[in-house]
């Protein structure tokens, strides 16, 4: 998780994209704090993030 403009976010390098991650989804750790495997299946995706 990273934070960005938009929010928390989930990000991958290899696709060049992120999730941004509702934070009322994400269990009670601090988002800086989580790794991909913390974020629960059901989490809710408000946005998505495209780069280069």
């Amino acid at each position: 998780m990273r934070p960005t403009p938009a929010g928390f976010a989930a990000v991958s390098g290899e696709v060049k994209m992120a999730w941004v991650i509702d934070p009322n989804s994400l269990p009670a750790k601090h988002p800086e704090e989580m790794n991909s495997a913390d974020i629960p299946p059901a989490a809710r995706i408000t946005g998505v993030l495209l780069y280069q």
